[in-house]
């Protein structure tokens, strides 16, 4: 029943064919089409409330192009093109997006050149209602990773293999050089890590559970998310408030602060003060992530779950 579910969400999130797409605060899109006569290109765009990140490629090129810019309500797309590492704009794309369609232009920083633009959709990222998304999550999760930073300069970087066993490496800065090495992961550390885990149950409520003990359970709603926040998370979250439910194709299921369950976790953080967290559940890579920012400066840890076979 389970796998079944899974199957039909995982079918509605990738789209193979065009599909008219009405406008509005999200889309994640994938086109082909060529710019001039001869210039055929792959684009890959996501539009988040009204501004548009994404790359496209030319045919038979390894290097991709970023594009930044803004939606409008009718569907024009106002872009720069720059290249990796590079805030120089090295072109300017205009473009009306309808009924699966992109139509345009290219035209030189300076204005000199103009190419025409011309593309279709060929596959589109359709977000289904968090009903849908959660009865096809339903299972469990193991946690798989951890990345984390804490002081002035340290991070660090946990995993599991495919067996099953743990890892990690971390680092920090001293004269003036970044120096690392393995973390030291003790047996009860190792036995804490592999019985950490996410469930997502029959009912549609979310529960974190480590060594044996419940450490959080989050009850199934319609719309929005258990938000317990006097401020915005951190500086890219603003967007965050009690009725986010899906935001740039993370599922949002709880952000809380003053919280002391994490003590509970292994996440190699120093600090043990009552913390922020955020838990949300990845659309795309149908992981979950727990993110944890204690009270102070900078620590913070991130957590991801993978499904379990």
């Amino acid at each position: 029943m389970q796998a079944s579910a899974l199957a039909a969400a995982l079918a509605a999130l990738l789209l193979t064919a065009p599909a008219v797409a009405q406008q509005g605060a999200y889309f994640h899109k994938k086109f082909d089409g060529t710019i001039g006569d001869k210039l055929k290109f792959s684009m890959d765009l996501k539009n988040v409330d009204g501004v548009i990140s994404g790359t496209y490629r030319y045919a038979g090129k390894k290097s991709e192009l970023f594009l930044k810019g803004k939606a409008a309500p009718d569907g024009t797309l106002v872009m720069d093109e720059q290249l990796a590492f590079n805030p120089t704009v090295t072109g300017r794309l205009r473009a009306v997006l309808r009924d699966g369609s992109l139509q345009g232009s290219w035209q030189s920083p300076d204005g000199g050149k103009n190419l025409p633009l011309v593309a279709h959709q060929t596959s589109e990222i359709i977000i289904p209602p968090k009903k849908a998304l959660l009865a096809g999550a339903v299972g469990k999760y193991r946690l798989s990773a951890i990345q984390g930073f804490g002081g002035a300069n340290t991070m660090w970087d946990l995993s599991r293999d495919s067996k099953g066993r743990w890892s990690g490496s971390e680092s920090s800065i001293s004269g003036g050089t970044r120096q690392g090495g393995d973390m030291g992961l003790s047996k009860s550390d190792e036995k804490l890590l592999a019985s950490t885990l996410v469930e997502v149950l029959p009912d549609l409520s979310v529960r974190l559970s480590a060594g044996g003990k419940l450490l959080l359970t989050v009850p199934f709603r319609e719309e929005g998310m258990e938000y317990g926040l006097r401020e915005a998370f951190d500086d890219n979250l603003k967007a965050l408030s009690p009725r986010t439910t899906v935001w740039d194709e993370q599922l949002y299921l709880l952000a809380q602060e003053n919280t002391t369950f994490y003590r509970s976790l292994y996440t190699a953080l120093v600090e043990d003060q009552p913390a922020r967290v955020l838990l949300r559940y990845s659309v795309v890579s149908a992981s979950f992530e727990l993110t944890i920012k204690p009270a102070g400066c900078c620590d913070n840890a991130v957590l991801t779950f993978a499904r379990s076979n």
